[in-house]
């Protein structure tokens, strides 16, 4: 299970910085950290080549509920982030997904938190966090480069270990 303070911790300690400093929450450095790692994990959950929080799901139509343009009518799902694929012809406007079809079946990214990422996601937000870390305190700018490399490598890595979704519905 990941845990916000242990990734800061790691950042801190891959970017060199001095062991004093993430130990104390109330410190301004470790609310940045905290900050930088929230923005990195809210884009990580819409990123759709990351599937860890995907889910599968079929929607059933509304009962009588039609579109403007005469098209079937689904609510979206509570926890809803972004479509990953699906199925059938559609279009998302607010809270509903319209299509012709009576059923919408559609892969999709769920919100979830930090203690449900997989481990393998380790290496790649702390990669993350170090290069966010960078930008944010100047003096570490010239480490920027090699954990931009990093995270690429990572995220090819992860996408290569989930498995490439090659397969047309």
């Amino acid at each position: 299970m990941l845990e916000k303070n242990d990734l800061i911790e790691l950042a801190y300690l891959r970017l060199g910085k001095s062991i004093g400093t993430y130990g104390n929450n109330d410190d301004e450095d470790h609310y940045k950290a905290t900050r930088a790692l929230d923005e990195i994990i809210a884009n990580v959950a819409v990123e759709s080549e990351f599937r860890f929080n995907a889910v599968t799901t079929t929607l059933n139509k509304n009962s009588d509920s039609t579109g403007v343009l005469g098209d079937n009518r689904f609510n979206l799902p509570n926890d809803f982030l972004n479509v990953v694929r699906c199925e059938q012809d559609y279009r998302i406007e607010g809270e509903y997904v319209y299509s012709t079809d009576s059923e919408v079946t559609m892969m999709y990214c769920r919100k979830i938190g930090i203690s449900e990422f997989p481990l393998y996601m380790k290496k790649y937000l702390i990669a993350s966090l170090c290069c966010e870390l960078s930008v944010i305190f100047g003096q570490y700018m010239d480490k920027y480069g090699i954990f931009k490399r990093e995270i690429g490598t990572e995220k090819t890595r992860i996408i290569n270990m989930q498995g490439l979704v090659v397969k047309e519905w």
